[in-house]
């Protein structure tokens, strides 16, 4: 994904399908305060930010299909009300 993505600062909805390739989000994602949802779904993340607890409108997060082996104590920092985490390796 391009760093660019964090210049998308009014984006609210994000999917991330079918991308082995990704691993990791990158770093200009951070600016992205408005996000209410996140779906990687097989995106080969790895693992996720701990600033990702940053990102105060996240509501919803989907993580289908992917490598990830723990979450960030910081997204409790989240308002998430659904959390669908499944497949993952």
């Amino acid at each position: 994904l391009p760093d660019e993505l964090g210049r998308l600062t009014n984006l609210v909805d994000l999917e991330i399908e079918h991308n082995l390739f990704i691993q990791e989000l990158p770093d200009g994602m951070k600016s992205l305060k408005k996000l209410e949802a996140l779906a990687a779904k097989q995106a080969g993340l790895r693992a996720l930010p701990d600033w990702i607890g940053g990102w105060k409108a996240l509501r919803w997060l989907e993580l289908q299909g992917d490598h990830l082996k723990a979450l960030p104590d910081s997204l409790a920092k989240c308002p998430l009300e659904t959390l669908k985490v499944g497949g993952c390796k």
